[in-house]
């Protein structure tokens, strides 16, 4: 496909880089012009790229079919337009898939005869037919670190280690052996759908970015542990110079979590109402009595809560269950020293760390947790939680942040580890308010075992080495969320009034309660501020948090913008993306209609690279290509307001749809989680369907509240 052993030169490299207009053409067809949408248009509109192309890149063009005029794509055999300019013949695509799928049959039959190399056939003779065969060597399996079988002495040798690092644990007995733990550091495999498309059109990546140092890390015990060393601290407990400002906004928040009508207090019947995934982990005391999934266990656990909850309510203390080690895989880049030789090292942490729930203990948590979730849900509320960017959400949010001037967009760094108890206790107790009848002494014992799973948890590994932290909140806990978001609001206001007071005095703190505008959702965070307070840098809020609590918002991840949207749909990626950024996700106008006169409306989009990535490093699903389309079509839902990332993924799932293949009818479930998370955040609904949809329905879904039409608009 390319010279230079499949290397794009600098020079093809820059025209396939190009921005809209230019990129390919660069203009959307069948209803985009000039970043705007026309859905009455039925061909391609605004095709203006008329610079000519250095000879090499004519050249190469047309050695590859492809045409260096504005041509007009009218669709593919499926009736979407591929949404390029100069579209790949559809000859050109047959020829490199048939290419793909012949390297590897090829690979395959090296395979096959390897085998039979390794078989041994003396002959034809009765003989030699009865005479075994030589074995296959199978590929070598994923292997342990520690040998499957329980060795005590390498167990206590272990325990032993761990009691002299984690100085700020307390170390328990040991529990019944379960499994190995799983040293060993492994990689997703890239999807080879992917790989194959992406030689045939290459992707608008940046021009420095260089797909061979990056690599998908997949969870596993060595990490896990790492990430817990950052729960070996000691405790620490607010500045007394900061104690006026921190109990001003706590009250502050109060009043904003402050639910219009109480809740009744939950009952013991309310635990077999509490919602859960029957396919995640029960938890390891039940999975020691062959309970595996929270289906299976449910019927156990729910008369184990019964009974835990009668205790709880009669003042007895009962402890959570042990929560079991796990975690989450990620994403990485070796140029960033988390490299395939830097992860052996003691200090490397990446991922997520989850600590994972008993099923007991889940009906517990979430019959107080569910009924605070559900109460939070509308737009009216700071916590950001069950809300959609699509069904006109994405509007709602901006029209909420637009009366301000500048915004500071915080993450911290290692947040579940740097928070304090202090803090936890502060939130748990707005929380428990809203309840009527919550702060009877008689739920004490309760909001007791609420905070202990959250923060003084005991951690069992697979090996039965257990381990209590006393610092920190838990991922896994239902309660995380909410707790979270509480505490981050703690952290902002805080920073804000100690500024102000600085400033003004009394009268500043008044003015900045009012004048500004936090949304949250965990340690993800919009500080909104009007013209009046631009003097507010983020180094200078950062800088008080960080000496007030301890917890670091100046990473890179953390920056400040005067723009709410991006409305330079046309420029480079260099030039964009320089709104709000808000769980990932950044905004930009965009017209419904196919006038210049239609009403604008807002969109959501992301980064071409962040949805590549996604695509390249499959973390649901196999490399079928039933599997490899539905990726692609769920990805297309939460990317299509980028027009690289549309254009790419339409010409992609063209690709993809060349060779008949039965459509999916349902999501797998992991990828199920994927799509409900993009459109609603929590799983309150079901997924759509999967199926390929066109830009116009996409729009629809983004910009029309459910209960409106288009006439609305």
């Amino acid at each position: 496909m390319f010279q230079n052993n499949g290397q794009r030169t600098q020079t093809e490299y820059d025209y396939h880089r190009r921005p809209h207009p230019g990129h390919l053409g660069g203009v959307l067809n069948r209803g985009f012009q000039d970043g705007e949408w026309n859905p009455g248009s039925s061909k391609l509109v605004g095709a203006r790229h008329t610079s000519s192309q250095p000879p090499q890149v004519s050249a190469y063009l047309a050695s590859q079919g492809l045409t260096t005029t504005s041509s007009i794509t009218q669709g593919n055999q499926n009736g979407y337009g591929n949404g390029y300019n100069n579209p790949i013949n559809r000859n050109i695509l047959m020829k490199t898939f048939e290419e793909h799928l012949e390297n590897e049959l090829s690979a395959r039959l090296s395979e096959v005869e390897k085998v039979f190399q390794n078989m041994t056939l003396e002959g034809y003779s009765t003989r030699a037919f009865n005479r075994p065969l030589k074995q296959y060597q199978p590929r070598p399996q994923k292997v342990y670190a520690n040998p499957p079988m329980f060795n005590r002495e390498e167990l206590e040798r272990t325990r032993q280690d761990l009691v002299n690092e984690f100085t700020y644990f307390t170390h328990l007995q040991n529990k019944a052996f379960y499994k190995p733990m799983d040293k060993i550091i492994d990689y997703v495999e890239r999807d080879p759908n992917v790989e194959a498309f992406s030689r045939i059109r290459p992707p608008p990546l940046p021009l420095d970015m260089d797909l061979k140092r990056f690599d998908y890390v997949k969870a596993n015990s060595l990490i896990q542990m790492n990430h817990l060393r950052l729960f070996n601290r000691p405790k620490r407990e607010l500045p007394p110079q900061y104690r006026s400002a921190f109990r001003r906004a706590v009250q502050h928040v109060s009043e904003l979590m402050k639910l219009d009508h109480k809740l009744p207090m939950p009952t013991e019947d309310s635990l077999a109402n509490v919602k859960y995934d029957g396919s995640k982990f029960a938890g390891l005391d039940y999975a020691r009595q062959k309970l595996k999934s929270r289906k299976e266990a449910h019927e156990t656990a729910l008369g184990d809560a019964k009974l835990v909850w009668h205790a709880l309510l009669q003042g007895r203390r009962v402890p959570p269950h042990d929560a079991r080690l796990g975690g989450k895989g990620k994403l990485i880049e070796r140029s960033t020293n988390h490299g395939r030789v830097a992860l052996d090292n003691d200090d490397v942490s990446m991922g997520r760390l989850i600590l994972m729930l008993s099923h007991r203990d889940l009906l517990i948590l979430g019959a107080l947790e569910q009924p605070l979730t559900a109460s939070y849900l509308d737009e009216r509320w700071p916590i950001y939680i069950g809300q959609s960017w699509y069904y006109g959400g994405s509007e709602k949010f901006v029209n909420k942040m637009a009366r301000h001037a500048i915004y500071h967009c915080f993450d911290a760094k290692k947040f579940d580890a740097a928070i304090d108890g202090y803090l936890v206790k502060e939130a748990l107790l707005v929380l428990r308010q809203q309840y009527e009848g919550g702060m009877d002494p008689k739920y004490d014992t309760l909001w007791s075992f609420v905070y202990e799973s959250l923060v003084e948890v005991v951690v069992c590994r697979d090996d039965g080495i257990r381990m209590q932290k006393h610092v920190g909140t838990t991922s896994g806990n239902c309660f995380n969320t909410l707790v979270q978001s509480i505490i981050t609001m703690f952290l902002g206001y805080t920073a804000l009034i100690v500024r102000a007071e600085e400033r003004m005095g009394l009268v500043g703190i008044n003015n900045i309660l009012i004048q500004c505008e936090i949304e949250v959702l965990g340690d993800d965070m919009v500080l909104a501020l009007t013209q009046a307070w631009m003097f507010l840098t983020r180094e200078s809020l950062a800088e008080v948090v960080k000496d007030c609590f301890n917890i670091d918002w100046s990473g890179k991840k953390s920056f400040t913008t005067r723009y709410l949207t991006d409305d330079t749909s046309t420029t480079s990626d260099g030039e964009r993306f320089k709104g709000v950024q808000f769980l990932g996700t950044y905004f930009r106008h965009q017209r419904y209609g196919d006038t210049k006169y239609a009403p604008k409306v807002v969109v959501p989009y992301r980064p071409f690279r962040e949805s590549y990535l996604s695509l390249l490093f499959p973390k649901h699903g196999d490399f079928s290509h039933e599997h490899s389309w539905l990726r692609a079509v769920g990805i297309y839902m939460n990317a299509a307001g980028n027009h690289e990332t549309r254009e790419w993924l339409e010409a992609y799932l063209d690709f993809l749809e060349l060779i008949p293949f039965v459509r999916p009818t349902a999501w797998p479930p992991g990828m199920e989680k994927m799509v409900i998370k993009d459109f609603w955040n929590i799983g309150k609904e079901e997924a759509p369907l999967p199926e390929r949809i066109s830009i116009h329905k996409w729009m629809r879904i983004a910009c029309i509240p459910r209960d409106k039409s288009e006439d609305d608009i």
